[in-house]
Parts: C-alpha cells; structure tokens; sequence
C-alpha cells in the first residue's frame, strides 16, 4: 500500500541537459496509475503436516525405515491482476489499448494480494542407516513424491494467473516438484596402513573415503508465449498452443530437442483473444546426476596441533549436467533445447593445521 499515490511520488524530468537538469519539462504523475491493494475478505492461511513411519533393526548396526509424508497449504498470499480487461483480440493486434477496456477505468493494474494459494505434497520414503561399525558409515534415502500448487512462485509471494477469470489449468505440478530423490552419503576408514610404525605409516595409514551420490529426475517447466496473444495488457506466464503431447520419451530427448517443440503449432489469427487451453508445468527439465568423492587425512603433529589434508572432487565421472532448457516459444532458435550445462567435473585440494 506504501507504493500507492499519496504515499508514493514519481518525478520524471524530460527534454533537458546534464548542464541544466532543472530546465526541461517535468510530470509527476503517469497515467493510468498501477495500485497494490489488498483483498479485505482475509482468511486465516494455515498447513497441515501428517506422516506416518516404521522403522526396523537389521543386525547391530542397520536400521531401515519406510514411511509416508504429506502436507497441505490453505489460504496462502499471492497477488492477482484485478483490474484485467477481458481477452480481446483487438489488444493482442495492438488496435485497442487495453486500458480502455478494464474494469475500474482510470486504473492501470490493481495488483491485489488474496488468500488464494493452495498446495499439497504427498511422498513415499525409503531410508537405510549405518552406524559407524569396523569403519563404515553409511546413510541411503529414496522418496518418490508428488507436489501440486496452483501457482508459481515469483519470489516473496506466489504469483498471478494468466486468466484471473478462469484458473482451471493452473493447478499442476509445484514448480519445486521433484517426483524421484535418491540421495546417499558414506565414510570409510581405508584399512590398509593403520598400525604401521614410522614415517610409511603416518603417510599411507588412516586415511579416510567419503563421497555423496545425488540422483533425482528435473523439475517442472513451462514454455511461454511471452507476447500477448490473449490481449489482457500482459504477457505473463501465456502459453503456446498444442496440437500434439509436447513430452518426449526419455530415451528420445538430448541437447537439441528436450521436448517436442514442433507439437506446438504457429499462431493464428483465430488465436488473438483468446488463451491457449495447455496447462502449466507439464514437462520436465534435466535431472541431476552427481557424484562426490572426497579423501582426507589428520596428522598429529604435536599434543596440541595436527594437520588435516584432503582432497575433494565434484562431479567425479564428469558427467553431463544439463542446466536449463529454452522455453520461450518466440526463440526459435532455442526452444525445446538445452542452453546451459552445469559444473563439468573439478577437483580441490587442500591442507589445514590446527593448533
């Protein structure tokens, strides 16, 4: 609300010279003028958290556990456009300035903050524990789960609808949905050297292995318009049209063609006002695939002092991390395609004393 006139002044000089700023035309106003505004009908946002778990001994020093996790979110805050004109094709073509055709005239958007956001996950987990014993350590989690939201999240708060008339395709997959998650961590005493005397056993004894493995499939992405077709006065979060499923096949899918672009169909005039019935986040993006490795060693080098040296690789088998994927349908040249890979493998090594 601070952002709304008379709390907040625009001052635009125009027609002027860094010798004489003061001497061109000034406004302090635009029109038509954008407000926050917040729904008066406020309703308590609240979570439910359930889960369900069984955990079992298997020897000594094992201990397998397999449950279930869920939650769901209520009356969250997001923000909605308000004072959106209807689609009109008439806007999308550009011969009609869509603030002529907005509800409260005189106002540009009303960005209203309501209670309208709602989420759900539901998960199933696998989870494997070692105590330390004879030198192994060892922690093995696997979750298949499912999160579902009705809007996505633009930093701060949730975001609007392209249609704040009709919501029907919003609700799908979260944009933090990640249905598999395997995930496993160990530390191994290496046996070799330890009860060697001297110098050979200070440098090959007690050392120790340790790595993190990190699987899990990508997360959800929508491939936007990003022009107005509708005519609603923006162009945020439209989407293409399809004439064809745009999911290709696991087996199918490489740099060039993560999804099947060429399901989506070119616009036509009958396009212009109105929006396209395609969902959000029905594809994926690129999992991630990740092994680390790391060996280290501690060196007493007095009562009060040793020497720690390790060394850590990332990405040890230097396997392809795709990154993010072009979604804007208006980029020919690099929708449907990979456009960024993450860190190739690196190593780092590195010595620390303590006293």
């Amino acid at each position: 609300m601070s952002g709304n006139p008379p709390f907040s002044e625009l001052l635009q000089v125009t027609n002027t010279s860094l010798s004489n700023p003061g001497g061109g035309s000034t406004r302090n106003y635009d029109l038509p003028i954008t407000l926050g505004n917040i729904d008066t009908n406020q309703l308590t946002p609240y979570t439910q958290q359930y889960n369900f778990n069984i955990q079992h001994a298997l020897g000594s020093t094992m201990v397998l556990e397999v449950g279930y996790s869920g939650s769901r979110a209520i009356h969250m805050m997001r923000t909605q456009d308000i004072n959106q004109p209807p689609a009109t094709a008439a806007i999308a073509r550009g011969t009609q300035n869509a603030d002529q055709l907005r509800p409260y005239q005189g106002w540009s958007n009303i960005a209203q903050r309501e209670q309208s956001y709602a989420s759900n996950y539901n998960g199933l987990q696998f989870g494997l524990n070692r105590s330390f014993s004879h030198g192994l350590m060892a922690q093995v989690a696997y979750t298949f789960s499912k999160a579902i939201d009705n809007a996505d999240f633009t930093g701060g708060i949730y975001g609007a609808y392209p249609n704040t008339r009709n919501a029907s395709g919003e609700r799908a997959r979260a944009s933090f949905d990640s249905n598999h998650n395997f995930i496993a961590s160990y530390v191994y005493e290496l046996p070799f050297g330890k009860n060697r005397q001297g110098l050979v056993g200070k440098v090959i004894g007690g050392w120790q292995y340790s790595g993190i493995v990190s699987i899990r499939t990508g997360l959800p992405i929508s491939p936007e318009l990003g022009r107005d077709i509708a005519g609603v006065g923006t162009s945020t979060r439209q989407r293409p049209f399809a004439t064809a499923s745009p999911v290709l096949d696991r087996s199918k899918r490489n740099v060039n063609q993560w999804f099947n672009a060429a399901a989506y169909r070119p616009i036509v005039d009958s396009d212009y006002g109105t929006f396209s019935p395609v969902s959000r986040n029905i594809l994926s993006g690129p999992g991630w695939n990740q092994f680390d490795m790391s060996f280290a060693k501690i060196i007493r080098v007095h009562e009060k002092q040793e020497l720690q040296i390790r060394a850590d690789g990332f990405n040890i088998f230097n396997h392809t991390q795709f990154g993010s994927v072009g979604t804007s349908f208006f980029t020919p040249s690099a929708f449907g395609r990979v456009t960024a890979a993450r860190d190739p493998r690196s190593f780092m090594v590195g010595a620390r004393l303590q006293f």
